[in-house]
């Protein structure tokens, strides 16, 4: 150590201890219990709503859907806006007008579950990860992009449905194959805990985590410490 190096140097200087702090390297389960509860943390901070957190993701996702979805081909026109006050659960008006017939319908749906809550938790999850901050911005970033490509998927499938049901607004004719992959990944992503948990974790690993990262959580294999090397004169 550095007391001792000072004490008992070649030199013969004798002065006091080194003042530099040596951090102990936490021990897995203590690594994971602060990782869960800085993630309980985060979490919840970001559902909040002194936050806005869900306003603000409610405005972005307006915007990006805007000018995606502004026309979706054969005449379909899409429209995103605010919901009105009446829709209490709902975030967002979505219009949708077919230019050639001139039919016209109106649907209204929520962010603030299967869009949001993802991405609060992609967040949550990228900020208690214990690895370097240069590291996780560049996360944040690819995180946020993915959660939100992913959200703009479920969007368009939906929209697609809508826009495939028989009359004056219909615009798509998909085949009955194509039909039931889209309500079922409507299904899959629309409804179950798979959209609010699995997505994100599967965002966090790719985006996040590193194989070196694992390296150090799990236990050495027996038999795999190499022994000490030891001098020519240590040998004879």
């Amino acid at each position: 150590s550095s007391f001792f190096r000072s004490f008992s140097g070649s030199s013969g200087h004798f002065g006091p201890p080194s003042r530099r702090r040596i951090r102990v390297p936490r021990s897995p389960t203590k690594t994971l219990a602060f990782f869960l509860v800085k993630l309980a943390v985060v979490y919840a901070l970001l559902l909040v709503p002194q936050f806005r957190g869900a306003g603000i993701y409610s405005a972005a996702y307006r915007a990006a859907a805007g000018a995606v979805f502004a026309r979706m081909g054969n005449g379909a026109v899409v429209q995103f806006r605010k919901a009105p006050p009446e829709f209490r659960d709902r975030d967002v008006q979505i219009t949708m007008t077919h230019s050639r017939t001139g039919a016209r319908g109106t649907m209204e749906l929520t962010t603030r579950t299967l869009d949001y809550l993802p991405a609060a938790f992609t967040l949550a999850l990228i900020v208690a990860t214990p690895v370097p901050w240069g590291r996780k911005v560049w996360s944040l970033l690819f995180g946020t992009a993915l959660i939100g490509a992913f959200a703009m998927f479920r969007l368009y499938v939906q929209l697609v449905l809508d826009l495939s049901e028989p009359g004056p607004l219909s615009a798509f004719s998909p085949g009955p194959v194509l039909l039931e992959t889209l309500r079922t990944i409507k299904l899959l992503f629309g409804r179950s805990v798979v959209t609010v948990f699995t997505i994100p974790a599967f965002v966090w690993a790719l985006t996040t985590i590193r194989l070196s990262d694992l390296a150090g959580l799990l236990p050495a294999a027996p038999g795999s410490a190499k022994p000490p090397r030891l001098s020519p004169a240590v040998r004879k």
